[in-house]
């Protein structure tokens, strides 16, 4: 049986959920519409500075959505 990598969309929506925040409070967290945060959500295709701003507003490592991208993920800057 091949285990399916995760994808994008679902590793945000979940990580949004678990910390109970909505996505207006998470769009407004990353300067980013409540809209834009539902397509990315729902949507194959983000744009990567959308997905970087997420992340920082979900306190996300960006090695947490490696599975997605299929790569090393770039070390995060303190």
């Amino acid at each position: 049986m091949r285990i399916e990598k995760a994808k994008l969309k679902d590793i945000i929506r979940k990580i949004r959920t678990e910390s109970a925040i909505s996505r207006l409070r998470l769009g407004i967290e990353c300067n980013r519409a409540e809209k834009t945060i539902k397509n990315l959500e729902t949507e194959s295709d983000p744009r990567w500075s959308t997905v970087m701003a997420v992340a920082s507003a979900l306190d996300m490592d960006l090695g947490d959505l490696n599975p997605c991208i299929g790569k090393p993920a770039p070390k995060k800057k303190d």
